[in-house]
């Protein structure tokens, strides 16, 4: 049966789909030339598609894409993104007809040198010479013959003449090679990214302390180095990348002190450890691991205290390797060996230990182990309540680890296990750990609504606020209580500029108030700051939704009370987000009123967040600032203040978008496309 324009087009985007999906760096020639021979024979074409019509369809397309990137990353590479262009153009104004199919006694050689005359014709007069029967200009008749012969030779196999398809297939071709080239280019970003943090942490190496204790201690200095890539893979943010190495030094030090000073626990112990030392001190962790696996399996009926010994030696080799399962089940095992009560709470309570550290310190590690402690503590569980208390570890785990990397995926397995949670926490057994729970999974599900589009994961997560406030009442427990007040505040904030909605946005707004209740700047300084700042950004909205300037000037309020608390000798992150934002109100306020001192306020507070926000330990919220402060410079152009501003806010913009492309953050390319027509609007004005 005939493949119809519909089914082409799904054909299409299937296979384009697939094939940059699996070879973001294009086809390489023997793919092209497989693709190419199996288009050219017909029954073999169809012997390959088989017999339904969506995987023929399926096929074709994928069949033909790979041969049109296969000629543009090899035969016509040179000339990749002129051809794509200039076909771009043609193409629409080409009419492909029904009459050269039998003109042409179906032939696709003769069809498609037709199809180029009409194609010569119809080009616009600056692009035709291109397509010229002799003039020097080869390449792109080539490209083209190369390109639609057998394509054609297949359509017709198929019994495909149905000419709008054949034009909708080969525009989404060109379109489908444009998309290529940009995953390509991100890809290079990325790989970029990775060689920069990897120079970075390498060049820190010699200036640590741990790595002069480390390697007077007897750790190679290629040891260390085989540190650095793995953690310059796996953590993304440099300061923490820093903090992971430090760490990693630090236990690969440890691991040569005991291979030296023994254990007193007999010559099989002191030998095993001095064979694992001199292995980790060349990097080779897994050969150590297999070391003291085989020596484990061996004491593993004789000596407690000798398996334990062993046990901590080798998850100190995991921590090492990065393996962060293979160091939770040691870690497991080990406390099993030394509880004198429940297995589970022996886990669980070790789990927090972890935990705890991964979040205060910034060890991505140390998360993903306390992710997999969990897991085994849910294995070990026994009823509702224990089973209960390690699906909500587990999400939160995997809450903190997500958030960190800002992965969608670990996100959403953190919601499905706080829900399986409350399968066994329920509100009639135990309502504050159910609302515990609920409170957990709405921080989650608003997380995911602002990565994600729409509103659904905001909805559900005030689903969840609200559930969590039918138990954490004021009365009952009243810091929780306003700490869910605060979450949900924030929320409602997120949706209502989303949506576009004042009455959302006054919701928001109660529920800070009711936070501030108990959260005051008397008996919890730092929540009662975060409260403000949050106020802030809601006046902020606020302004945006009524153009009212009474909210621009309470969000400087706002920002500034924050700032009372959220110093930055205490707490310099957070100082640096307030003065980021504060730096926002005085830019809106100061535009809005034209008031230069008011522009200057905002300059100050942006120059003053980035003596925090560097480029190397904070690049997405360095890159935030440098976008803002090209929007000030686009303010102050508008009053006059000098041409030459308008380059300043396109260096800063530029700065901005490299930063976000380097660390494959998608999301903020509108925000940035916004800025641009800002500055492009102003350079095509005449002054």
């Amino acid at each position: 049966m005939p493949i119809t324009l519909a089914a082409a087009q799904t054909a299409v985007s299937i296979g384009l789909g697939l094939s940059g999906l699996a070879r973001p760096d294009g086809i390489g020639l023997d793919d092209a030339k497989t693709a190419l021979g199996l288009i050219k024979d017909g029954r073999a074409l169809r012997d390959h598609l088989g017999r339904t019509p969506d995987l023929e369809v399926r096929r074709l397309a994928k069949s033909f894409k790979s041969h049109a990137d296969g000629l543009l990353a090899t035969e016509f590479a040179a000339d990749a993104a002129d051809l794509a262009a200039h076909f771009d153009q043609v193409m629409p104004l080409c009419e492909f007809q029904d009459a050269f199919f039998a003109a042409e006694n179906l032939d696709a050689d003769r069809i498609a040198h037709v199809w180029l005359a009409a194609i010569h014709e119809g080009a616009p007069a600056d692009l035709r010479p291109y397509f010229a029967r002799s003039n020097g200009h080869t390449r792109h008749r080539d490209f083209f013959l190369g390109v639609t012969t057998p394509f054609l030779r297949a359509l017709l196999s198929k019994r495909v003449t149905e000419p709008a398809m054949i034009l909708e297939v080969y525009r989404a071709t060109l379109d489908g090679i444009d998309r290529l080239d940009r995953k390509a280019d991100q890809a290079a970003a990325r790989q970029s990214e990775l060689l920069r943090r990897v120079d970075l942490l390498t060049a820190k190496i010699d200036q640590m302390a741990e790595t002069q204790h480390a390697m007077e201690g007897g750790v190679s200095r290629m040891a260390i180095l085989k540190l650095v890539e793995p953690i310059a893979k796996d953590v993304t943010d440099p300061q923490a990348a820093l903090i992971e190495l430090a760490n990693a030094v630090q236990i690969a030090a440890r691991v040569q002190d005991e291979g030296r000073h023994g254990s007193n626990l007999g010559d099989f112990v002191d030998e095993v450890l001095r064979r694992r030392a001199n292995l980790s001190a060349q990097g080779a962790h897994k050969e150590a691991i297999s070391e003291l696996d085989a020596a484990l399996d061996r004491e593993a009926a004789e000596s407690t205290a000798r398996t334990l010994r062993l046990l901590s030696a080798a998850v100190d080799e995991h921590l090492l390797d990065r393996d962060a399962s293979g160091a939770a089940a040691k870690i497991a095992r080990r406390v099993v060996l030394e509880a004198q009560g429940d297995p589970f709470d022996a886990v669980r309570a070790e789990y927090l230990v972890w935990l705890y550290r991964g979040r205060d310190q910034g060890l991505l590690l140390d998360l993903e182990v306390a992710v997999a402690l969990a897991r085994l503590a849910r294995d070990r569980a026994v009823g509702a309540d224990q089973l209960g208390a390690a699906l909500n570890n587990i999400g939160t785990a995997l809450q903190l680890l997500g958030e960190r990397r800002g992965d969608r995926a670990l996100l959403h397995q953190s919601a499905e296990a706080f829900k399986a949670a409350l399968q066994e926490r329920t509100r009639d057994r135990t309502p504050l750990r159910w609302a515990n729970t609920q409170n957990n999974l709405g921080t989650t599900l608003a997380k995911l609504g602002d990565l994600t589009a729409g509103t659904t994961k905001h909805e559900e997560a005030i689903e969840a606020y609200s559930n969590a406030l039918k138990e954490r009442t004021q009365d009952r427990v009243p810091l929780d209580w306003a700490r869910t007040q605060d979450n949900l505040g924030i929320v409602l904030k997120n949706l209502a500029r989303r949506n576009r909605d004042f009455a959302t946005l006054r919701k928001a707004a109660r529920a800070f108030d009711a936070a501030l209740q108990e959260r005051t700047q008397e008996k919890a300084p730092l929540d009662w700051a975060s409260t403000q700042n949050n106020v802030g950004n809601t006046l902020l909205t606020a302004f945006e939704l009524t153009d009212e300037v009474s909210c621009l000037e309470g969000a400087v309020d706002a920002f500034n009370a924050a700032l009372q608390e959220w110093t930055r000798d205490e707490v310099p992150l957070r100082w640096a987000m307030a003065q980021n934002n504060l730096g926002n109100a005085w830019r809106v306020l100061g535009r809005r009123s034209r008031d230069i001192a008011m522009l200057r306020k905002s300059a100050s507070a942006y120059d003053a967040s980035l003596t925090v926000r560097k480029r190397d330990a904070m690049p997405i919220d360095w890159a935030m600032t440098r976008a803002n402060l090209a929007l000030l410079d686009v303010a102050l152009f508008d009053m006059g203040e000098g041409d030459g501003l308008l380059d300043t806010a396109q260096a800063h913009l530029d700065a901005a978008a490299e930063a976000f492309g380097a660390c494959a953050v998608d999301g903020y390319f509108d925000t940035i496309d916004g800025f641009q027509w800002a500055i492009d609007t102003r350079r095509a004005t005449p002054s």
